[in-house]
């Protein structure tokens, strides 16, 4: 009786089971070597699921820490585009200041509000307002008109490293929005004249500081108009 108690149960069962397949006619070999396979085949799909969720898992980890890094490399690059904007701003600032210095003194650059006429420039350039049989330039004209593109080209180098994601907008935008749209403003019947045949016969030329400068004044319209909007909410 003692060793009957010592039996382990799973034992006794699967005798029970051996003696009811062989009654049955089902030798208890084959039974036996059935249940191995089932239970063989149970714990392939067990091992396959499992494997799956922790692929699954490690995917999940890869993906969550690409999306960590592409988060690292965009705000590292958007450090670079600030610094590089107002490093580039800095550097140029002294040249710049000499051009509107030297259109203060001769165009009165300064106080300028409204668009500067041809006949302005060309009196200015060369000394009488025909701007049609374009009259040879003076040498104050000379120094005048370097100065004008000085400007010009300046706007235009921010204006283009803007476009093409160089320089951060908003550094740019704070620091010169004023300067460019007024540069654009002023000069704008004369940058239209450069276009012609008759000079560079270039109609992009300054292009990048004229829609630039229009980007801008409808942001701003934009956003007042916004603030109108909620004041009267």
């Amino acid at each position: 009786m003692l060793g009957a108690r010592c039996v382990p149960a799973v034992m006794i069962d699967l005798y029970r089971l051996s003696i009811f397949f062989a009654i049955c006619g089902v030798e208890p070999d084959v039974i036996f070597s059935i249940l191995g396979s089932l239970i063989s085949i149970v714990a392939v799909i067990a091992s396959i699921y499992y494997n799956r969720k922790q692929l699954e898992k490690s995917n999940e980890r890869h993906e969550s820490l690409l999306e960590k890094q592409e988060d690292v490399l965009k705000a590292n690059h958007e450090w670079n585009r600030r610094q590089l904007a107002i490093t580039e701003l800095i550097s140029n600032r002294y040249h710049l200041n000499e051009s509107i210095k030297k259109l203060n003194e001769s165009i009165n650059y300064r106080e300028q509000k409204g668009v500067y006429s041809l006949e302005e420039i060309h009196l200015a350039l060369c000394g009488q307002k025909d701007h049609e049989n374009h009259p040879p330039l003076t040498e104050d004209g000379k120094e005048i008109k370097h100065h004008i593109f000085a400007i010009l080209n300046h706007y235009e180098y921010f204006s283009v490293g803007i476009k093409n994601k160089i320089f951060s907008e908003k550094v740019i935008k704070d620091s010169i929005r004023g300067a460019l749209i007024k540069a654009n403003r002023v000069f704008r019947e004369y940058i239209v004249h450069l276009r012609t045949p008759k000079h560079s016969n270039n109609k992009k030329l300054f292009i990048e500081i004229e829609e630039l400068a229009e980007k801008w004044i409808n942001e701003d319209k934009e956003n007042l108009s916004s603030k109108e909007s909620k004041k009267t909410a």
